[in-house]
């Protein structure tokens, strides 16, 4: 049996690690840590411990701390400021016998930086949005023109973005004293729209970004750099999360064939296991505007249609299985769309209030 830890259970990626790990076929232990007490994904597993977050200076020790306790394997970082810290905490605990999943401290400071990502693939020639600092967004206008999508120099799940028409806008973020970056904004060629015929309509619906037509690439690297498998869908989302996936077996556009060169080229910086790739196929051919290098809120998704990223990355990078024994439950079903549905999780009010006074409860509810 594996005994498994996922931090920040309660987030979108540890919810979707939970689904993959309760359709998995290997029997598991799942440990969930979080830093609050009522939080669903904590009662999801088969043990609940809290842990200070990330930003407090106890996180470290106390991680540690806990994985040594709860005799872990195996942990997956589940929130995206984990990432590095944790990454760089991998030597530690593999002296406990537990292995990240996950990539280098180097490989999450790149991709968290988008303008640094631009540079880097740039040097490859290959398909990252063109990233500038607000201090040289005439660069990309002469290049491109309106509209740009303007973005915090670090973050995920579309927050904080913004797409801006004219110079009125873009000077009234510009003065908003956030650190910004600006890109230039793809458009799908689904969309069959210009730059110029382009409209805020177009963008905007309710106020809130329209995000259809976006392309997904979730690559998997054993620790040579060989893929291990890659799934590729056209996407709905909602404030940067997936709420409607159609998998694609064709790739017509080239976006699973780009997509695999750029893991291949972050294999030689520390990738190790899932890379998750989101762009859109324009006239000009694939882009990409955001890479995360971890398991994502589509990874349960994945799950349902038959790609089983999360035991393949047991499999492979923890049990040291054959790439043949982990490509085994990575097949999947084409014939399908997968759509997110919320669902509602009763907690008992005095297990929490046991987690709160004693930070560990034990659950006997299994993979809820």
């Amino acid at each position: 049996m594996l005994t498994v830890g996922i931090t920040g259970s309660g987030g979108g990626v540890g919810s979707a690690v939970l689904r993959s790990l309760a359709l998995t076929s290997l029997e598991t232990r799942v440990v969930c840590f979080d830093s609050a007490a009522d939080t669903p994904g904590l009662f999801r597993g088969c043990r609940a411990r809290l842990i200070p977050k990330v930003t407090d200076p106890a996180f470290r020790n106390s991680l540690l701390e806990a994985c040594e306790e709860e005799g872990l394997d195996v942990l997956i970082p589940g929130l995206d400021p984990e990432l590095e810290p944790i990454a760089g905490l991998t030597p530690a605990l593999q002296a406990l016998g537990c292995t990240v999943i996950g990539s280098s401290p180097q490989v999450n400071r790149l991709l968290f930086d988008k303008r640094s990502s631009s540079d880097f693939f740039e040097g490859f020639g290959l398909p990252f949005a063109k990233t500038v600092p607000m201090d040289r967004v005439e660069e990309l206008l002469d290049l491109f023109g309106f509209p740009l999508l303007i973005k915090p120099v670090s973050g995920s799940a579309s927050r904080g973005v913004h797409v801006v028409f004219d110079s009125k806008e873009l000077k009234a973020l510009a003065a908003e004293g956030v650190a910004y970056v600006a890109q230039n904004y793809l458009i799908p060629r689904q969309w069959g729209k210009s730059r110029k015929s382009l409209r805020r309509e177009d963008v905007y619906s309710n106020h809130s970004l329209v995000q259809r037509d976006e392309h997904m690439v979730q690559v998997l690297s054993d620790r040579q750099g060989d893929p291990i498998g890659v799934f590729f869908s056209r996407n709905v989302l909602k404030d940067g999360a997936v709420v409607q996936m159609n998998p694609l077996e064709d790739d017509l556009h080239g976006a699973r064939a780009a997509a695999l060169k750029m893991a291949k080229c972050l294999a030689g910086i520390g990738q190790v296991g899932p890379c998750n790739f989101q762009g859109r196929v324009t006239e000009e051919g694939p882009f990409f505007y955001e890479i995360n290098p971890r398991f994502s809120g589509g990874s349960g998704m994945r799950a349902c249609l038959g790609f089983n990223e999360v035991e393949a990355c047991l499999r492979r990078l923890v049990l040291n299985e054959s790439m043949e024994q982990s490509r085994a439950c990575l097949s999947t079903r084409y014939d399908r769309v997968c759509s997110m549905h919320p669902a509602e999780l009763i907690m008992e009010a005095s297990t929490i209030e046991r987690l709160r006074r004693d930070g560990v409860a034990d659950l006997a509810g299994g993979h809820g």
